[in-house]
């Protein structure tokens, strides 16, 4: 068996905190998100 790895960073396109979610929906819904985004719930 092979293991591969795989470049994260790369799939992920998008990182926004929770305080923007309104942005990341418009993003996504703009087509601006790609790949991937990430919501950060962390302070």
């Amino acid at each position: 068996m092979r293991r591969v790895k795989l470049k994260l960073d790369e799939l992920v396109t998008g990182r926004y905190q929770f305080e923007n979610i309104n942005k990341a929906c418009y993003d996504l819904q703009a087509g601006l998100i790609t790949g991937r985004a990430i919501i950060d719930y962390t302070d």
